[in-house]
């Protein structure tokens, strides 16, 4: 979660790559792995990302949470903050660094939801998950996922490793255009997280396919729309919706459309939305996405169609 709080400021412009962080003895204190920062001294955030995602740098972490909120207690709060608008239901934040407390903990599905997020939300900043070593302080120190090595269609995502938690590792590859994200928790050793990871991604390619279903900006369904200058307006998606399912389930997957509206009144703006368009396999929703038009349609003057402006008086 500090990554992405940190992809948001980013982002947003609240920070900078070339921002300097001042190095508090607070920050350089953190226990576990570290980046070895100096106290006292002012490091880039650019330097500081690299040290969280390749050396999992307790310090680089807090160093990062203190500038953006002053302190770890506020940036926890913004940490959880976002958990819940993302759905992280089953997650609570105490420390930028994830170390050990009873109040901070996490599962597999609200990891996978994160790790969505992270890649779709800010594709821009994805590189730093392949990068496979640093060096600072003349200390050069490789990338803890090891999979980057060992599988060319790995490029991400984070290794994390406590006493408590045993080693975890959430992995992301794209193998055929498709992309899978595996997450192993509480393994006992560090082979063994690798190995458990591999099984799970290697399986779901094994046995999964993605599919695109819609085209962006093709027609799904034409309704009538009322004063306007053209009397059909396409809907359909803004962004092609694709669906991850077993290979032998794609035949049974439905799509629906539910309409947000009885009837369309011109004006209309293109990509005003009219709906949703959801794809469900077994009864379950499985994907969906807001139903658009297509196209503008301007409105008409009444006395260019008439019986549609007297249709409309007598439908309210």
């Amino acid at each position: 979660m500090t990554l992405y709080i940190i992809s948001t400021a980013l982002a947003s412009g609240q920070l900078h790559l070339e921002d300097q962080v001042y190095i508090s003895k607070n920050a350089w204190s953190q226990p576990g792995s570290r980046l070895f920062l100096k106290v006292g001294s002012s490091v880039s955030v650019d330097t500081l990302i690299k040290g969280i995602v390749i050396a999992s740098g307790n310090d680089a972490c807090v160093a990062i949470a203190e500038h953006l909120a002053g302190d770890e207690e506020n940036f926890s709060h913004l940490m959880n903050e976002e958990a819940r608008k993302l759905g992280m239901s089953q997650t609570h934040f105490v420390y930028s660094t994830g170390l050990s407390n009873p109040e901070h903990y996490t599962t597999a599905r609200d990891l996978a939801t994160l790790s969505r997020a992270l890649i779709q939300d800010y594709p821009q900043y994805y590189a730093w998950y392949k990068q496979k070593w640093i060096t600072y302080n003349k200390i050069r120190q490789p990338n803890r996922n090891l999979l980057l090595w060992r599988d060319s269609s790995v490029d991400g995502l984070k290794t994390g490793h406590t006493d408590a938690a045993g080693y975890c590792l959430i992995a992301s590859a794209l193998r055929n255009n498709m992309r899978l994200l595996a997450i192993v928790l509480h393994s006992p050793s560090e082979e063994t997280r690798l190995q458990d990871t591999q099984t799970l991604l290697n399986w779901g390619y094994q046995h999964y396919k993605t599919y695109s279903v819609f085209s962006a900006k093709t027609p799904i369904i034409s309704l009538p729309v009322l004063r306007g200058k053209t009397k059909l307006l396409p809907l359909g998606v803004k962004n092609t919706l694709y669906v991850t399912t077993p290979l032998n389930n794609y035949k049974e997957l439905k799509a629906t459309v539910d309409l947000s509206t009885e009837k369309i009144v011109a004006p209309v703006l293109i990509n005003q939305t009219y709906g949703i368009v959801k794809l469900s396999l077994a009864g379950k929703v499985v994907s969906s996405a807001p139903l658009v038009a297509l196209e503008s349609s301007n409105k008409i003057a009444w006395f260019q169609r008439p019986w549609e402006y007297f249709t409309l008086i007598f439908r309210k």
